[in-house]
């Protein structure tokens, strides 16, 4: 289901197929992406991003993976994609993806964000929302580093034992969304900590 933390003009294109199997569905594809409503240039290349993410995910879906579905003789595997409106003021738009699979053993999510400027449709990146010049990069390690110290003092959350080095080693800068309280970058599961803490995410603040 589409999900929205802000109002903004966005609507979701929906996607929903099954495969049928030995009693019952082998594999059921549900799938919503962003499409923004509206005209110009700028809205057209960003529709046609997401629509080719679209097609890619659909396309390993209905490929490799329903052929590793029916060897495996599945029953009830599924995947899908969905999305959640972050952020939209002041000419920008910001959400993240997340997609699904959940086949053999754990459901497998990946989170995808993304932050355009709607005029040119264009991404941002994150260094031009913190500021700080050419220490950006390291301003973005040390808050995340020191969100995550707190969460293992407090015990509020399991991080691997050498989260210092993981944290730097795992960090991208394509990885964020924006939202009211300021960017927010994430971690793939599984890479600073256990699954059970889902999608590691870190609040950042800009230069003061």
């Amino acid at each position: 289901m589409v999900q929205s933390a802000v109002s903004a003009p966005v609507k979701g294109s929906v996607h929903q197929q099954s495969f049928p199997g030995e009693g019952g569905p082998m594999l059921t594809i549900k799938a919503r992406w962003p499409q923004l409503e509206g005209e110009g240039r700028a809205v057209r290349r960003i529709n046609r991003y997401y629509d080719r993410l679209f097609r890619r995910c659909l396309a390993r879906w209905s490929g490799s993976l329903l052929d590793r579905a029916g060897a495996a003789k599945a029953q009830g595997w599924q995947v899908g994609m969905d999305f959640t409106v972050t952020y939209y003021e002041e000419g920008l738009l910001s959400l993240y993806i997340e997609l699904t699979e959940a086949t053999e053993g754990r459901p497998r999510v990946v989170r995808l964000g993304d932050v355009w400027e709607l005029a040119r449709g264009t991404p941002v990146a994150l260094s031009t929302l913190l500021g700080c010049g050419r220490r950006w990069r390291n301003r973005a390690m040390e808050q995340v580093e020191g969100q995550v110290a707190q969460r293992v003092g407090s015990g509020e959350c399991i991080y691997y034992e050498d989260w210092p080095q993981l944290c730097r080693q795992w960090f991208s800068p394509q990885r964020y969304y924006l939202t009211h309280e300021g960017p927010v970058v994430f971690y793939p599961t599984e890479t600073i900590a256990p699954a059970l803490e889902g999608v590691p995410a870190f609040v950042l603040a800009g230069e003061a």
